[in-house]
């Protein structure tokens, strides 16, 4: 895998936060991005995990916006989406720290609905599908992801160019 695919890949979760499909992301995307995550596993963006969870999103978004909206529109075409994680994203452990970690962080504690720090395959597809995240794996091999996978991969899918962990991408039959 290289440069381009890693864009591809990318440009995969631009088409995913593109809710209204206008060719286009805005903070309002993220925002009902959340919405999606809060009403799949039935919790309140009134709670402190709720709020997380928004606090996450517009903090993804206002990452990325900072890096490639440079006509300070308050959008992202898919070509500013990609060159935005591109310039901040990739090969930058400290950039996913600052702009995706709350996210990714809020989004597993949603959804790790018995507070275990484990989530189980219906848990984990239930993820995917709140956040249309095709393309990604639904399935682990054991009943359970750790908490750590989940970091690991997300840390992999946004700052490397290399394939994701293995401890993801796993599949069961």
């Amino acid at each position: 895998m290289g440069l381009r695919e890693y864009q591809e890949r990318i440009a995969s979760r631009f088409a995913a936060f593109d809710r209204d499909r206008d060719g286009a992301v805005s903070v309002h995307d993220f925002r009902e991005m959340a919405g999606v995550i809060l009403a799949e596993f039935g919790e309140s963006e009134h709670t402190a995990s709720g709020r997380a969870l928004v606090d996450g999103a517009e903090r993804f978004w206002q990452g990325l916006a900072d890096a490639a909206d440079v006509d300070r529109d308050g959008r992202l075409t898919e070509e500013e989406f990609v060159r935005a994680a591109t310039a901040s994203l990739l090969d930058n452990p400290e950039g996913f720290a600052y702009i995706v970690l709350p996210w990714v962080e809020a989004s597993i504690t949603i959804a790790d609905t018995d507070g275990d720090g484990e989530l189980t395959p219906a848990e984990w597809r239930r993820m995917l599908r709140a956040m249309n995240a095709h393309g990604v794996p639904a399935h682990a091999t054991g009943p359970t992801l750790t908490i750590a996978e989940v970091m690991a991969s997300a840390v992999a899918y946004y700052t490397s160019d290399r394939p994701m962990p293995q401890a993801i991408v796993r599949t069961s039959h």
